[in-house]
């Protein structure tokens, strides 16, 4: 199973959040930045700011795959955060589902202010599997996180950035922030085959890789951490979404 199909989107209370701080219109012009396929581009489409919005994602096969979806008038260009296609101070709202802790550095916010409107919003989306609200989630991730070697939300590293003085010369700050419960459908080994195919697990030596199979259906199997199967057969994967945002700074501020 593609992992793309075992994330949950993103919830609707999140989608109304953001057009409360950017009323969707023909002329409102939004960018997804950090694109990817288009999970987060989908969305913002059917909540309606198809009237000029923006695709950003550098990965041209991840690229492909969006410009394969009926988003008719969307535009998916190639770019990076340190290099985004678009003109100066054209976008209402720069949206970044997933994706800012790897580029959470001085040159990327400082691109995404040139793209911003002044006054405009940046805003950061997560979705992260909820250690706070279940026992197996939180018993599951302790286990198969240890071997994360590359950034990370949860760390909250990106964070830091905001305090750097020229950031906060770009951004307003402090950040906002709210969070959402987004738990999502899946089932047993829907869950199994999620852990198994983060990219810092499938590069692991087959028996490590073993090991941790055997430990995930263990941590499912113990009573102790509450995992429990409906009767359909599905499990309710508890979800959180962070959502943060700030503002560019305007000549005035």
């Amino acid at each position: 199973m593609p992992r793309a199909q075992a994330r949950p989107s993103f919830p609707p209370a999140c989608l109304d959040e953001l057009q409360k701080l950017v009323p969707p219109g023909p002329s409102v012009a939004v960018l997804d930045l950090g694109a990817g396929t288009g999970k987060m581009t989908e969305q913002l489409y059917a909540a309606g700011y198809a009237g000029s919005l923006t695709a950003v994602e550098p990965v041209e096969a991840m690229l492909d795959q969006l410009r394969q979806k009926q988003l008719p008038g969307v535009k998916a260009l190639q770019g990076t955060s340190w290099s985004i296609p678009v003109e100066s101070k054209s976008q209402d709202m720069v949206v970044v589902a997933q994706a800012f802790h790897w580029f959470d550095d001085l040159e990327s916010l400082r691109e995404m202010h040139r793209v911003l409107k002044p006054g405009g919003y940046l805003v950061l989306i997560w979705n992260m599997a909820s250690k706070e609200r279940s026992r197996w989630v939180k018993a599951l991730r302790e286990r198969y996180e240890i071997y994360q070697n590359t950034p990370k939300y949860a760390s909250n590293q990106w964070r830091q950035i905001f305090s750097a003085p020229e950031t906060q010369a770009l951004f307003s700050t402090p950040l906002r922030q709210k969070i959402f419960a987004n738990d999502h459908i899946t089932t047993p080994a829907q869950i199994g085959q999620y852990v198994m195919t983060n990219s810092y697990i499938a590069v692991l030596p087959d028996t490590t890789k073993a090991a941790l199979a055997k430990d995930v259906e263990a941590i499912l199997a113990d009573p102790a951490n509450e995992f429990k199967v409906r009767e359909d057969g599905t499990v309710i994967h508890p979800y959180d979404t962070d959502m943060v945002w700030t503002r560019a700074r305007t000549p005035s501020d």
